[in-house]
C-alpha cells in the first residue's frame, strides 16, 4: 500500500464539468504527494413529492438556468474585452448555443428513495420518504441547489429572460421555434445535507478526516503537470484510512518570506513615502524554510545589487550587542541579482524547488503577497489585465500546478474574529498561514506589531532599522548587507512562532479531530467544525447499526432567520466585595456545559418543547425519579424537564416545575447525537492525555498528542456555543438556554449545600460565576497561624471534602472538583478579583481577573501601576507600600516622566470606521490615517489602532483629540497627562484602595495644576526648540488642528498636588 499524510484538497472539473479530486500530502520519507481521485459525485437529500413529473420539470429548469448563466458570463467577458455591449443578435445566438449544449438527461441526475427524519423532528419508526439526488457534473449540482432552494424565484427569472430573448428569435436549421419555459411547479421542499462541499462528504463517507494518514489500495501513475515528487491516480473507493501511521507527523515543509520594498523619497518634501508597487522596487526578499519534524532552519536571501558595485555574497554573524536569540545570518544562502524581474522569478523557482506545504510570513496576505504580485505585473507591463499573461506567468506561479496566482480582495466578518479586510492569493496544493492572523486569533496582546509579538511570545526582538534609512542602505554594499540580515530575520521570526508555539501542529490536529480541511481551520469560523462532527456521527450510527433510522441535517442556509429573543446566560452569584485575609476556596465544575448536555441528553433529536407536551406523550417522570442516576433502574425517567429554582435570600433552595419548561428525552428513549459526540470527545481527550505522559515535552509525539487533546477540548466546549449561535447552521437557543438554566441551578444548589453543611462555622459563598463557586473559609475551620505547607494541606483537605459532598447531588457526569484557593483575595465585584493563588502542583502566583491591568484597551501606565499595587496588597500584604507606589506614579505622570509607550492605548477596528454609529478616538484617528496613508499601510478592519490623547480646547470632544504615537514621539503633539490621570488612572486605583482604606479619593486628589513645559523624550525637546518656520514645513501638522489657548495658572510645586 501507498501511505501518506493528507494536508490539502482541490476539486477539479473537466470541460463537461465532471468532478475529480486531488489530495495533496507528504510521505514519512518527505516526498510530496498528489493523488487524483476520479469519478467524484455530489449528492444530497430532499423531502417532498419529487415524482417523475417533478424530476422532468427540474431538468428543464436546469437547462434554462445553466444556459442563462453561461450566456451572462459570455456577455460580461465581451464587455470587459471590448469595452462595449455585446450586440443583441450575438447575445441571443450565444444563449441558444448554450441552451442546446446544456441539455440535462436522466443519466445526469440519479434519483433514489430512502427513509429518515429531520434531526429537528425525530419520531419513532423509520421516518418519511426522502429522495436522494446524485450527479457527477458540478454545474448540475450547483444548479440543482439554486433551483430547489428557490424554485418559484428561479422560474420567475427564467420567464423574464425568455421575454427578453423572444424578440431576438429567428428560425434556423438548429432551432425552428423559440424554446418555451415550463409552467411553474409549486411544491414544498426540504433540503438535507446540501450545505457541505462534495469533497467533504466523500471524505466523511470513507472515514478520511482531513490531515490524517491515508493509504491507497490500488493506484496508477499520473502524468499530470502537478509539481509534486509523486503523482498518482486512483478510484474513489481506493483511498482508505491508515490505522498504523509510520510516524506521528509527516515532515511537512514550511516556507516563510518577507519582502523589503524601497520607500519613495519625495524630492519636494525630502521625506520617505510608502512604496507603490507600480513605481518602487523590491530590493530584498528574506526566506526561511524548515520541515516540521526536524525544525532545522534553511535561510536564503535575494538581494537586488546595483550595477558597478560589489555584489553581496555572504552574510556575517550579528555583533554580540545585536544578538537577542539564536538567529545566525551567517548560515544564509545569498542570491545576488541586478535585474529585479529575474530576482522575483528566481524566488518563484525557489518555492517550486523547495516545495513547501505551507507558506507563511507576518501579514503576508495583506502586504507581501499583494506587493509581490502587483510588482511582478508592473514590471511585466500587463498590470493584471491578463491573469494568464505569458510574460509574467512563471514569476507568479507559486502553487503545485502550472497556474499563476491572482489577487482577490474580500471583506469578512465573524463573531470570533470580527471584521477583516483581506486579499486572497490562490495557490493550489499549498496553504497560506499568516502568523499575524494566527496571533490575533490566539493571543490577546496590546499591539500586534511583529516586534511586540516576538517580545511577548518568544522573548526576543527584531533587528531595528529606521524606515527612512532604507534608501540609504540600498545605495551601499554594507547597507544592502544590513538589509539582508534584517529581512531574513523578519522571515525567521514567524517560523519560530510556529515551532515554539506549536501553531501548525495544533491546526493539523484540529483538522484531524473535526474532519475539516486545514484551510477552513485557518481561515473560517467554528460552526463548520461542529456541523461536520454531527454529519460524521449520524452516518457512523447507521453504519454500526443498519436498523437505526437515518437522521438528516437540514440545510437552512436559505431559510429566513427566525427571530428569537436572547436567553439568560451563566450564573453569577452576587459577589460580597471585600479584602479577605482568610483562605477562599474555589470549587469548579469540570467541563460544566458539555457535562450538562450529557447528563440531560440534550440534542435536537431529544428536545420536547414543553413539559405539558411531554405529559401528552405519556412520558414518565416525577421529582423523585429525576435524580436516579442508573439507567438500568426500573424507575429511570423517560424524560427530564429543565426546571427553574427558588432560592430566597437566607431561605432554602428548591427546584420548581412549570408547564412551559423545556424537556429532553433520556437515553432510555433515545440517545442524542450531541451527547454522544461530547462523550467521545471527552473520553478520547482523557485517553490522549494519559498517552501524552509517556513522552518528553520536547518530542514530536508529545507535541502531536498535546495538540490533539487541546483540539478535543476546544471542540467539546464549542458544541454549546454552536446551539446558541444567532446566525448560521442549526441554531437552537432552547438547548443553549436549557444548559445555562441547569448551570445556574447547580451553582446555587452548591451555595446552599455548602453554607448549610458548615453553618456552625459561619462559612459563606462570597462569589460564583459560570462553573466556579468561591467559599470563604473562616478561621474556626482553618487556622492560618501555621507554615505555608501546613496551610495548603489543611485547605486542600477541606476543599476536596466539600467537592465530594456536593457532587453526590448532581447527575453524572457532572463533577464538582476542588481546584485552588486564594490567600488573600481582593474581591471587587462580578468577574473582578485579584488574589494570591495556590493551586495543587503549581507555584503560588498572583491571579487577576477583570481589573484594568489585564485588559488591552487601557494605557500601559494604568495596567502596570494597578498590577504592582495588587502585588503589594495580595502577595506582600503591604498596604502602605501600595499607597506610596501609587502616589509616586501620579507624580511621574504629571511631571511628564512617563514613557510614551506607557501612555499609548490600542483598540481594535471591528468594522470599517464609517460604519460606527458613535464616534470613538480610535475610529476617528483611523479615518484620518485612511485619508492620508497609502492603502497598503492604512488601518483595516481587524487591526488594532494605537493612539494617545493630546490636550484640547474648550468644547473639543475626546474622540477628536486622538493622535498617533509617532505624532507625540516626533513632537507634532503632546500627551494630555491631566486627562490620563482623571479619566484613566484615578478610578482604577480608587476601586482598589477603597477596599483597604477610608480616604481612597486622596490618592489622586489634585487641588491645582500647572502644566509642565517639559516633554517626555529628547526628540520632543529638540522639536520644541525648532523655529516656527521649520515646523510649518511638516505637511501632517494640518491633520492635527489645535486651538491655542492662553490661560494664567498659579505655578505650584508638584508635590503640593497631594
Amino acid at each position: 500500500m501507498f501511505t501518506f499524510q493528507h494536508i490539502g484538497t482541490a476539486r477539479h472539473r473537466d470541460d463537461d464539468y465532471n468532478m475529480t479530486l486531488v489530495l495533496y500530502g507528504r510521505q514519512a520519507s518527505g516526498r510530496s504527494v498528489a493523488v487524483t481521485v476520479d469519478n467524484l459525485t455530489a449528492y444530497g437529500y430532499v423531502k417532498g413529492d419529487c415524482n417523475v413529473s417533478f424530476q422532468q420539470y427540474v431538468r428543464t429548469l436546469l437547462q434554462w438556468h445553466l444556459s442563462m448563466q453561461a450566456s451572462t458570463r459570455s456577455t460580461a467577458k465581451y464587455r470587459k474585452e471590448n469595452n462595449t455591449s455585446k450586440p443583441p443578435a450575438q447575445v441571443f445566438n450565444t444563449w441558444l448555443y448554450f441552451f442546446q449544449k446544456m441539455a440535462v438527461s436522466q443519466r445526469d441526475i440519479v434519483w433514489s428513495t430512502e427513509a429518515g427524519h429531520n434531526i429537528r423532528h425525530v419520531e419513532e419508526g423509520p421516518g418519511p420518504t426522502v429522495y436522494r439526488f446524485e450527479t457527477a457534473r458540478y454545474n448540475v449540482w450547483r444548479g440543482l441547489l439554486a433551483i430547489m432552494k428557490d424554485t418559484v424565484g428561479t422560474h420567475s427569472k427564467i420567464r423574464a429572460f425568455q421575454r427578453e430573448m423572444a424578440p431576438l428569435f429567428y428560425p434556423c436549421q438548429t432551432c425552428t421555434q423559440m424554446p418555451q419555459a415550463p409552467n411553474c411547479y409549486r411544491i414544498e421542499l426540504e433540503l438535507y445535507e446540501t450545505m457541505f462541499q462534495p469533497e467533504l462528504v466523500w471524505m466523511v463517507d470513507h472515514n478520511l478526516p482531513a490531515c490524517s494518514w491515508m493509504s491507497l489500495t490500488a493506484y496508477t501513475t499520473d502524468d499530470s503537470s502537478k509539481y509534486c515528487d509523486v503523482n498518482l491516480g486512483c478510484g474513489r473507493d481506493s483511498v482508505i484510512p491508515c490505522n498504523a501511521p509510520p510516524i506521528p507527523m509527516a515532515p511537512f515543509r514550511v516556507l516563510s518570506y518577507d519582502i523589503e520594498a524601497m520607500p519613495f523619497l519625495n524630492p519636494t518634501t525630502g521625506e520617505c513615502e510608502f512604496p507603490d508597487p507600480k513605481r518602487d522596487s523590491i530590493c530584498t526578499i528574506g526566506v526561511c524554510a524548515f520541515d516540521i519534524v526536524s525544525a532545522q532552519m534553511e535561510q536564503t536571501v535575494f538581494v537586488l545589487d546595483l550595477e558597478g558595485q560589489p555584489p553581496c555574497k555572504t552574510l556575517a554573524a550579528l555583533a554580540s550587542e545585536e544578538q537577542t536569540d539564536e538567529y545566525d545570518p551567517s548560515t544564509t544562502t545569498v542570491c545576488s541579482f541586478t535585474n529585479e524581474f529575474e530576482m522575483l522569478t528566481a524566488f518563484a523557482a525557489l518555492i517550486k524547488k523547495y516545495d513547501p506545504d505551507i507558506i507563511t510570513g507576518y501579514n503576508v496576505l495583506n502586504f507581501d503577497n499583494v506587493y509581490l504580485i502587483q510588482r511582478i505585473q508592473a514590471l511585466c507591463g500587463c498590470h493584471g489585465a491578463d491573469p494568464q499573461c505569458p510574460r509574467c506567468r512563471k514569476a507568479r506561479t507559486f502553487s503545485r500546478v502550472d497556474y499563476p496566482s491572482t489577487l482577490k480582495k474580500k471583506y469578512t466578518h465573524t463573531n470570533q474574529r470580527g471584521g477583516q479586510e483581506s486579499w486572497e492569493a490562490w495557490i493550489e496544493g499549498r496553504d497560506w498561514m499568516d502568523i499575524y492572523r494566527v496571533v490575533m486569533t490566539d493571543h490577546k496582546l496590546r499591539s500586534y506589531k511583529l516586534d511586540n509579538v516576538c517580545e511577548e511570545l518568544l522573548g526576543t526582538k527584531k533587528i531595528h532599522i529606521a524606515y527612512e534609512d532604507i534608501p540609504k542602505h540600498q545605495q551601499t554594499p554594507e547597507g544592502r548587507h544590513f538589509l539582508a540580515q534584517y529581512c531574513v530575520k523578519d522571515a525567521w521570526l514567524p517560523c519560530q512562532i510556529i515551532v515554539r508555539r506549536c501553531k501548525l501542529v495544533n491546526a493539523l490536529q484540529m483538522a484531524q479531530v473535526t474532519g475539516v480541511p486545514l484551510t477552513n481551520i485557518l481561515h473560517r469560523g467554528q460552526q463548520i467544525r461542529t456541523l461536520l462532527l454531527m454529519l460524521r456521527q449520524v452516518k457512523r450510527r447507521c453504519a454500526q447499526d443498519p436498523d437505526h433510522p437515518r437522521w438528516y441535517l437540514p440545510d437552512e442556509s436559505n431559510a429566513k432567520p427566525t427571530v428569537v429573543g436572547g436567553f439568560e446566560g451563566a450564573v453569577v452569584i452576587t459577589p460580597k466585595p471585600g479584602y479577605y485575609q482568610t483562605p477562599v476556596i474555589t470549587l469548579d465544575f469540570a467541563s460544566l456545559y458539555p457535562s450538562i448536555m450529557r447528563a440531560y441528553n440534550m440534542c435536537f433529536s431529544t428536545l420536547i418543547p414543553s413539559y405539558s407536551q411531554a405529559q401528552q406523550m405519556q412520558l414518565q417522570w416525577t421529582p423523585t425519579t429525576h435524580g436516579i442516576k442508573d439507567p438500568t433502574h426500573p424507575d429511570y425517567p423517560e424524560v427530564r424537564p429543565v426546571r427553574s429554582f427558588d432560592y430566597p435570600e437566607g431561605g432554602n433552595f428548591e427546584y420548581k416545575l412549570q408547564k412551559t419548561d423545556v424537556c429532553f428525552l433520556t437515553t432510555k428513549k433515545r440517545y442524542g447525537i450531541l451527547p454522544e459526540i461530547l462523550e467521545q470527545l471527552l473520553n478520547e481527550r482523557a485517553r490522549v492525555k494519559k498517552m501524552r505522559k509517556k513522552f518528553g515535552e520536547k518530542t514530536m509525539d508529545y507535541a502531536v498528542l498535546d495538540g490533539r487533546q487541546l483540539a478535543l477540548k476546544v471542540c467539546a466546549n464549542s458544541v454549546y456555543g454552536f446551539t446558541g449561535a444567532g446566525k448560521g447552521y442549526l441554531g437552537e437557543k432552547r438547548i443553549a438556554s436549557s444548559v445555562t438554566r441547569v448551570g445556574r441551578g447547580m451553582a446555587n444548589h452548591t451555595k446552599f449545600m455548602c453554607e448549610e453543611k458548615y453553618k456552625d462555622h459561619g462559612l459563606e459563598i462570597v462569589y460564583g460565576d459560570t462553573d466556579s463557586v468561591f467559599a470563604n473559609i473562616p478561621a474556626s475551620m482553618c487556622d492560618t497561624n501555621c507554615s505555608q505547607a501546613e496551610l495548603i494541606a489543611k485547605v486542600d483537605q477541606i476543599g476536596t471534602e466539600m467537592g465530594q459532598f456536593c457532587t453526590q447531588a448532581f447527575l453524572p457526569p457532572n463533577d464538582l472538583e476542588y481546584e485552588k484557593f486564594y490567600y488573600p483575595i481582593l474581591l471587587k465585584g462580578k468577574k473582578r478579583y485579584a488574589g494570591h493563588k495556590f493551586e495543587p502542583g503549581l507555584a503560588p502566583k498572583l491571579d487577576v481577573k477583570g481589573f484594568e491591568c489585564v485588559r488591552r484597551d487601557f494605557a500601559p501606565v494604568v495596567s502596570k501601576t494597578q498590577k504592582m499595587v495588587l502585588i503589594k496588597l495580595c502577595k506582600e500584604n503591604d498596604v502602605q507600600g501600595a499607597i506610596e507606589y501609587a502616589r509616586n506614579v501620579v507624580l511621574d505622570l504629571l511631571a511628564n516622566r512617563v514613557r510614551i509607550e506607557d501612555l499609548t492605548m490600542t483598540k481594535q477596528l471591528t468594522r470599517r470606521p464609517e460604519e460606527y454609529k458613535n464616534p470613538a478616538p480610535h475610529t476617528e484617528l483611523a479615518k484620518r490615517l485612511i485619508a492620508t496613508q497609502p492603502a497598503h499601510i492604512a488601518p483595516k478592519p481587524g487591526d488594532r489602532i494605537a493612539y494617545l490623547i493630546r490636550p484640547g480646547y474648550r468644547g473639543e470632544k475626546t474622540y477628536q483629540k486622538a493622535v498617533t504615537p509617532e505624532d507625540v514621539a516626533e513632537g507634532r503633539a503632546s500627551a494630555d497627562t491631566r486627562w490620563y490621570l482623571t479619566n484613566k488612572l484615578q478610578k482604577p486605583l480608587q476601586r482598589i484602595f477603597e477596599m483597604v482604606m477610608d480616604n481612597s479619593d486622596e490618592i489622586c486628589q489634585v487641588t491645582a495644576v500647572h502644566k509642565p513645559q517639559i516633554v517626555s523624550n529628547p526628540m520632543m525637546n529638540a522639536f520644541i526648540q525648532r523655529s516656527a518656520r521649520a515646523t510649518e514645513k511638516r505637511p501632517s501638522s494640518s491633520a492635527l488642528p489645535q486651538r491655542k489657548r492662553v490661560k494664567k495658572c498659579k505655578i505650584m510645586d508638584i508635590k503640593s498636588f497631594f
